[in-house]
């Protein structure tokens, strides 16, 4: 019977946590070893490279903001 429910838990999406948010970025320089990349991935390709770490805010793995969009875990997920 337990196999008949793990299907089902790879359609539930990930809970909104940073962990799991597509804006995530490791970051050596912050304290928590992440930062939120939300301003980075919408700002335009040119001015990405000219932005410091430091301008992005510094997150914990469990936090969440309305900025949050989960990951694309697919492809991690599947046998091929």
């Amino acid at each position: 019977m337990s196999t008949l429910m793990r299907p089902n838990a790879a359609l539930t999406a990930p809970s909104p946590q940073c962990q799991t948010c597509v804006y995530l970025m490791p970051s050596e320089s912050s304290r928590t070893g992440l930062r939120c990349g939300h301003q980075y991935f919408n700002s335009p390709v040119l001015m990405r490279k000219f932005l410091q770490m430091k301008h992005f805010p510094e997150v914990k793995p469990m936090n969440a903001c309305e900025s949050w969009q989960a990951s694309d875990q697919s492809s991690a997920n599947d046998p091929s």
